[in-house]
């Protein structure tokens, strides 16, 4: 089934631009043909997705509201890295928090984001997961461990009667068991993530080189009774936000090919832990990103940005993840007595901005408010020449 209709404009007076690009790319691929594609053609461009959030750019840029959903994507993958990367430093082997605890960690990401989230994993490498259900063994880990929940297409399930897709199912799995999941192989078509912090190449530095960070907690010795006095505890995890780098980096919009069959974004932040663990050699030991907490996003449902940036863009900032182009800009229809102004909630379609009178222009007598965008977009050729002009204020 394609995404859309076609990837035409409903009009040919309206050229060929970048959207009917990316529609093309997009409904190439679906859930039967994905295996068959090149990696390349599950891949969209990074600019596909404009004014990532970052702590750099909250700082300097002014965020629009049809991106608070990427900084929730990007909130919840910084906050699962550090929580289970103070969980598994700060607990004993068989206190640590297993398979069923993973999953309905995960589970409950995606409950908590509504229908914003499309999946939410956390995702070991090779050699690094010590699962504490090996109480028979040693330092023992297992090879993948790669607890993953996202929404599932519920379209034919025997409940759903109304056959309509309720967006309310859950799947989950662990990735990393049975054949043909190895998720850390460069051939993977849905690892886009693991190479954004995966293998971590540290060597032995005792932790040197790894952010501390500090949480203050107020425990209880037994149920209902809670200690006087906090305390403070440091732990390993991932950068701070000041770093360069940032805690969390994007990936590239791709298809989720064999899972939810959807074209996604993730947010990556690594998970620290020390490795090897049991040894009394200690200048074997150092902190290393042993996994990554992984959340992702439905891509149609990212608003995209038409208009020109005017004054200064994320572009020009020294924000690293954020000086990517817009692929989209210029292709909204404001004519010159109008500027381009967008608008929330309308996902990756056409139409998402409103046209606004430029400094001494006035709107005609018979509108009312700004030109909407996904009404230039529905217009001919005819209507658009006699239409949605501002007046000059004499």
């Amino acid at each position: 089934m394609l995404l859309f209709d076609k990837s035409l404009s409903q009009f040919e007076w309206i050229a060929y631009d970048k959207i009917d690009e990316i529609m093309d790319r997009m409904n190439a691929v679906n859930g039967m043909n994905c295996f068959q594609k090149q990696p390349s053609e599950l891949l969209l461009p990074e600019e596909a997705v404009y004014q990532k959030p970052s702590i750099e750019m909250l700082k300097k840029d002014i965020i629009m509201r049809n991106r608070t959903q990427l900084l929730h994507i990007r909130n919840m993958a910084h906050r699962n890295a550090l929580l289970f990367s103070y969980l598994f430093q700060r607990l004993f082997d068989f206190e640590e928090p297993g398979l069923t605890y993973i999953l309905l960690h995960n589970a409950a990401d995606i409950t908590g984001g509504r229908s914003m989230i499309n999946g939410s994993g956390i995702y070991f490498d090779q050699d690094k997961y010590y699962p504490h259900w090996y109480k028979n063994f040693f330092n023992k880990t297992i090879s993948l461990f790669g607890p993953y929940a996202w929404r599932a297409d519920d379209f034919y399930d025997a409940f759903n009667w109304k056959h309509e897709w309720t967006n309310q199912t859950i799947q989950e799995e662990d990735s990393g068991a049975g054949r043909n999941h190895q998720y850390t192989s460069r051939y993977n078509r849905r690892n886009e993530w693991y190479s954004k912090w995966l293998p971590d190449q540290t060597r032995n530095d005792q932790g040197r080189g790894k952010p501390v960070h500090t949480v203050q907690l107020l425990l209880a010795d037994r149920m209902y009774k809670l200690r006087d006095v906090p305390q403070n505890f440091e732990f390993y995890g991932p950068p701070h936000p000041e770093d360069p780098q940032g805690p969390t980096l994007w990936t590239r919009p791709y298809f989720d090919c064999g899972r939810s069959d959807k074209w996604i974004i993730s947010s990556v932040s690594p998970i620290v832990d020390i490795y090897p663990r049991h040894t009394e050699y200690r200048h074997l030991q150092s902190m290393r990103n042993l996994a990554v907490a992984v959340t992702h996003i439905d891509f149609l449902m990212t608003d995209i940005n038409q208009c020109i940036e005017v004054g200064q863009t994320s572009a020009q900032t020294n924000d690293p993840q954020s000086k990517q182009p817009n692929l989209f800009a210029g292709t909204d229809k404001c004519k010159p007595t109008t500027r381009c102004e967008p608008l929330f909630g309308f996902g990756f379609r056409r139409g998402g901005y409103q046209c606004l009178c430029q400094p001494g222009f006035r709107y005609p007598p018979y509108q009312d408010g700004p030109f909407k965008g996904y009404v230039i977009e529905k217009a001919t050729k005819e209507e658009y020449q006699n239409n949605f002009d501002c007046i000059k204020v004499e």
